[in-house]
């Protein structure tokens, strides 16, 4: 594969925690992918939403509450994860083993020229998705005085590139969404924003990744990233921007996990129990849209085969029990969780005689880790039949 060269000044923006943004400074047009403009299909559309291209003759992707599969979120032909805002995002390969696939980018056009000398924070929210059999590094936004463009499908190069994050990070975490970020002098008149991996696969590091035990179809070879949340905004001081902050680790980040399963309708039913598992925010009970998805499926096979009758067990985490002893209005957490499943099947139009009910708080964990995603793993409701 011919890998084509855009020689100009750079900026890679690398990893870094989140911040407070002022929606009025954010010069970036539509950056949650919200405002769409034609009817979105199929794969490659991501000029459906309003101010955003594609720099290069390989389009990348959108996904969309809005429509069904293969581009919907949160689930999609690539994976699934819940958006980071609002109901969209975008899709780039932002590396592929070999170069054996193009890379994708995404691009727009800020509100405004940035001001020479001035800084501004620059960054994005990224999700590994599952079925990528690599992750890697350099994800980077890159801004321009004039757009990048090229009709051939290739991937971008930009030379002496500038002001990566000091860890330079392999983003490889497919359970919720990461930010990279950065501060950025501007040197005046830059007015085009490009995300993507900007450097050769020479200079990229990168992870294989283990197939999801619950994720259908193959693994492509490539590091796939949904991408939400885009934002340029002037800054009054650093501190707005907070990205010399050392990243959130794992165990830190407050998260749903998330597994994915891209056509349920061919599992067999006790195949499909396992992979209609429902998972929660820490001491919520709130259905998410993935996990209504997953219900809707259950819900069909249940009318299908009248024969199928559920146990729906309601378990916490170490965490949520240890609240609910100190917070009588989080004793209940397990018990709630269980019910919003039953509820939610029983709206869809199965008889609630079918359903039974047994609540086991934290005593039959599914991860032992004492890490962020143990605990995401373990905050859930499960199915098996009676």
């Amino acid at each position: 594969m011919t890998i084509g060269k855009i020689i100009g000044a750079g900026l890679i923006l690398m990893s870094g925690a989140s911040f407070a943004q002022d929606d009025d400074k954010n010069l970036v047009q539509n950056g949650g992918f919200e405002t769409l403009d034609g009817r979105l299909k199929k794969a490659g559309q991501i000029e459906v939403a309003k101010h955003w291209i594609s720099p290069t003759g390989m389009k990348a992707d959108l996904f969309s509450a809005s429509v069904k599969d293969p581009v919907s979120t949160p689930k999609n032909y690539m994976g699934g994860e819940e958006p980071a805002e609002g109901d969209n995002y975008a899709g780039i390969r932002a590396y592929s083993y070999n170069d054996k696939m193009v890379r994708t980018y995404i691009q727009t056009e800020l509100l405004g020229p940035l001001k020479k000398d001035m800084q501004y924070c620059v960054s994005f929210k990224v999700s590994l998705s599952e079925r990528s059999k690599y992750s890697s590094n350099n994800l980077a936004a890159h801004l321009s005085k004039k757009p990048l463009e090229t009709e051939e499908k290739i991937s971008l190069l930009v030379e002496d590139v500038e002001n990566k994050h000091s860890k330079n990070k392999v983003f490889d975490a497919v359970f919720n969404w990461e930010t990279v970020c950065h501060i950025f002098k501007a040197d005046g008149g830059e007015k085009f924003l490009t995300i993507g991996n900007f450097d050769t696969n020479k200079k990229t590091k990168y992870g294989k990744m283990k197939k999801p035990k619950n994720i259908s179809g193959t693994q492509t070879y490539d590091a796939y990233y949904f991408i939400d949340d885009v934002q340029v905004f002037l800054l009054d001081s650093a501190a707005e921007c907070n990205c010399e902050k050392e990243d959130l680790t794992k165990d830190e980040v407050e998260t749903i996990y998330v597994s994915t399963v891209i056509s349920k309708r061919e599992l067999k039913t006790p195949e499909l129990l396992e992979a209609s598992t429902v998972y929660f925010a820490s001491n919520k009970y709130d259905l998410t849209m993935a996990a209504k998805q997953g219900l809707d499926n259950l819900a069909a096979r249940m009318l299908e085969d009248q024969s199928i009758k559920l146990v729906v067990h309601g378990h916490t985490d170490k965490k949520e029990t240890e609240a609910g002893m100190e917070n009588p209005l989080l004793k209940y957490t397990a018990q709630k969780r269980a019910d919003a499943a039953i509820k939610y099947l029983e709206s869809k139009g199965v008889d609630k005689s079918r359903l039974t009910k047994e609540l086991h708080g934290d005593k039959n964990p599914a991860d032992t880790a004492d890490t962020g995603i143990g605990h995401a793993k373990n905050r859930r409701v499960e199915f098996t039949l009676q």
